[in-house]
């Protein structure tokens, strides 16, 4: 009777405790995320040569800037993984995240490679490559905080 009643009582628990739950995940562990994953990173503003320089000392590639709008310029870049991934028929997009420097809101964005790349690679998506790439980011811009656009992954 004891081994019966412990039996029900851990169902219940394992039942119970949130293990089931759909929560938002910031997905920088190395197993595939679950529940919501932000399409945007934002962090504090900072000119376009500051990003440009931490994206580099995080190890990225700074291909472009361009001004994407009155108030904002965009900083397109990639990393060896990136390429990799994109080297991969028909999967050329997944080669490169943005950062946006918005002087509007005073803010960065920055594309998650963990949702870009799960909608670019789609059943070829690599984690552990986008979860580095998203290391290397949340490294370089600490603090940042995913945007309300979401994506349950």
């Amino acid at each position: 009777m004891k081994k019966i009643l412990t039996l029900v009582v851990a169902t219940l628990f394992l039942s119970f405790s949130g293990c089931s739950s759909k929560s938002a995940v910031a997905a920088t562990e190395s197993s595939e995320p679950t529940g919501e994953v932000s399409t945007y990173l934002l962090g504090a503003h900072m000119d376009t040569e500051a990003a440009s320089a931490a994206l580099t000392s995080a190890g990225f590639e700074v291909l472009a800037t361009y001004k994407s709008f009155k108030k904002g310029q965009t900083v397109v870049f990639t990393n060896a993984g990136l390429k990799a991934e994109a080297a991969k028929e028909n999967r050329g997009f997944a080669a490169v995240l943005r950062l946006l420097v918005d002087d509007e809101r005073n803010q960065i964005s920055i594309t998650n490679p963990v949702y870009f790349g799960k909608a670019f690679m789609q059943d070829d998506y690599n984690h552990h490559v986008s979860a580095d790439a998203l290391s290397a980011i949340n490294k370089a811009f600490p603090g940042l905080k995913g945007s309300e656009d979401k994506w349950e992954f």
